[in-house]
């Protein structure tokens, strides 16, 4: 994409949070109000929202929408993980979007945050950040989605402290949020090829173990169960790809939890069984890291360019919208399932060491083997074989 192709976020429309990650925030975008001036500070907001910032959209004459329709805005936090936004989706457009199909991605492209006039002296980071500090210290509560596992009220304790980097771009990527829609990462769907012969566990669970007997050790409730709870999610990832309906319909109610239907429950193990969406997923971890982290060597680039490859795909989250399933707490009318994925900003090269150092312990604990000294039940698909 060329500069002049980029459209420019300006000063007059309203940016609501949404929910945010480890690494970004993602807001939306909603048109400004008849009679909005343009802002030169930001305002104080009562209940009901964190404050928003304004700003004002694509410099294309006002009221052309028709860019933004369907999209949210998504904006990297301040971290040394985080690449700039420009590196990050020249990497994803040329390592990312050609391994899927266009309709299964969360797509993605560049916004500019420069303002449309030179005499401006309005900063959206500088803007957005100012409400995040002010909501921190606020009781008003959090914008409540389907997609935001947050408790309406402040800012999560986890998050807080950590802002948006000074970027020049932020991210337009496919709104999947909404009422019939639920999120989750289905980690590493084929086993590690650093683990030991006759594993069992997948890499997935017997990291899930290992963090759960870390907490117990500190006196932190820990589950003894390896799909339960940390990043399991509740479920053996590979179980999303077995061909027992048990195991499946196990994965669909972990996902989605003790308040959904049978009826949906049945619903979605039967997109989990027929989409070849978590397949291809599965393919591609395998053919971009055919070796395993162990082997990685920091100086060579094309090996470590596609093991991050890997990694990426391997920590991504799919998104499902089931409309009528009543997730949001309504409908009744069974259409078409749409499914994409997103989280795939491709890893920074600075987390080999940190790979090398989690896959060792895995080995060398016992945590694949089933060997290890604070033994927890096993649940992993391996270890039920």
């Amino acid at each position: 994409m060329t500069e002049h192709t980029i459209p420019i976020l300006q000063e007059n429309a309203e940016l609501q949070y949404l929910g945010e990650g480890a690494a970004n925030i993602v807001y939306r975008i909603c048109p400004p109000q008849p009679g909005t001036p343009p802002p030169s500070e930001l305002e104080e907001y009562g209940e009901g929202t964190p404050p928003p910032s304004e700003i004002e959209l694509f410099n294309k004459g006002d009221g052309d929408w028709g860019l933004f329709e369907n999209k949210l805005l998504r904006v990297r936090k301040d971290l040394p993980t985080t690449l700039p936004c420009a590196e990050a989706q020249a990497s994803w457009e040329s390592l990312i979007a050609p391994l899927f199909t266009l309709s299964h991605l969360v797509t993605q492209s560049l916004v500019s945050f420069r303002p449309a006039s030179v005499k401006t002296t309005y900063n959206h980071i500088h803007a957005l950040n100012t409400s995040l500090k002010t909501w921190e210290n606020d009781s008003s509560p959090a914008i409540s989605t389907p997609t935001n596992s947050q408790d309406a009220g402040s800012r999560p304790p986890k998050r807080r402290g950590v802002y948006l980097a000074d970027d020049e771009y932020g991210l337009l990527v496919t709104d999947m949020s909404g009422p019939d829609v639920l999120q989750f990462k289905p980690k590493w769907l084929a086993q590690s090829p650093s683990a030991p012969e006759g594993a069992r566990r997948c890499r997935q669970c017997a990291l899930v173990a290992r963090k759960a007997a870390v907490a117990r050790s500190r006196g932190a409730k820990g589950e003894g169960r390896d799909g339960q709870g940390g990043e399991g999610g509740g479920f053996c990832p590979l179980d999303l790809l077995s061909e027992n309906g048990d195991d499946v319909k196990r994965v669909a109610d972990a996902i989605l939890g003790p308040s959904a239907s049978s009826e949906i429950v049945s619903r979605f193990a039967r997109w989990i069984s027929e989409t070849d969406l978590l397949r291809r997923l599965r393919d591609v971890q395998v053919r971009m890291d055919r070796r395993g982290v162990l082997t990685a060597k920091a100086d060579d680039e094309d090996d470590n360019r596609d093991l991050r490859v890997a990694m990426t795909v391997r920590d991504c989250s799919v998104f499902v919208r089931l409309p009528g399933s009543g997730l949001g707490g309504g409908g009744d009318v069974e259409g078409e399932v749409e499914a994409r994925i997103g989280d795939l900003d491709v890893k920074s090269p600075d987390k080999l060491a940190y790979w090398q150092e989690i896959e060792q312990a895995l080995v060398e604990e016992g945590w694949y083997a089933g060997t290890e000294e604070a033994r927890g039940e096993n649940t992993c698909s391996l270890g039920r074989a």
